[in-house]
């Protein structure tokens, strides 16, 4: 049987980094190309031939691929985020400030928290309620859903965050069309809802910085 590589890749904000590894033989082939932030595919890809060449290998002879970036985290760390608005159950519009009620000084009530990502001027309430085992309690309340688009649509708003409790279903069709619509893709296994909800919101915010 002929060697196998395994291929690890990283987008960072100025390079992307890539190691081949021979897993028969432990060698190691590193390599340094710019991102390419208009399209960090092309990147990705200038680096992935760039190193094959340098072997003299082929695609066939990978038999893994990792891949991570940092272009969401530079996103973030930088504020370079889409202007981004949340949809939540009714009760829960205050989600994304109070997190988890952590502070940096616990007794300090002037301390300065990080800005949540959907500020709460446009952090939007509709009534729908399921349960922890999917029981509808509360059907969405459709004539509550298109008040709340048209409020998006004037706001400028240019990503959307649609977060209902316990559930992972289809959101509502009616948002602004050019806006896209990022839904949890499925309740976080963790504690309480803030996981998921500020999940829903980071991938939205950076839906326009992130690679998809």
């Amino acid at each position: 049987m002929s060697a196998g590589y395994r291929l690890g890749i990283d987008i960072g904000g100025t390079f992307t980094d890539v190691v081949l590894l021979s897993e028969d033989t432990g060698l190691i082939e590193t390599l340094k190309v710019l991102t390419t932030p208009a399209d960090v595919a092309r990147g990705f890809l200038e680096a992935v031939d760039r190193v094959l060449a340098g072997a003299r290998l082929g695609p066939a002879s990978l038999r893994h691929v990792v891949h991570g970036t940092t272009v969401a985290t530079n996103a973030i760390i930088e504020n370079n985020i889409a202007r981004t608005a949340l949809v939540v159950t009714r009760g829960f519009r205050d989600l994304l400030e109070i997190a988890r009620q952590t502070r940096p000084d616990l007794y300090d009530l002037f301390c300065d928290k990080p800005a949540p990502l959907a500020p709460r001027d446009l952090c939007f309430e509709v009534t729908e309620r399921i349960d922890a085992d999917g029981t509808v309690l509360a059907p969405l309340a459709e004539e509550e859903v298109a008040p709340v688009a048209e409020a998006i649509r004037s706001r400028g708003v240019e990503s959307i965050a649609v977060c209902f409790l316990h559930t992972s279903g289809e959101s509502p069709r009616c948002w602004p069309s050019n806006v896209p619509v990022c839904r949890c893709p499925r309740p976080a296994m963790s504690f309480r809802s803030f996981a998921s909800t500020s999940g829903a919101a980071r991938r939205s915010s950076t839906r326009q910085s992130a690679p998809s």
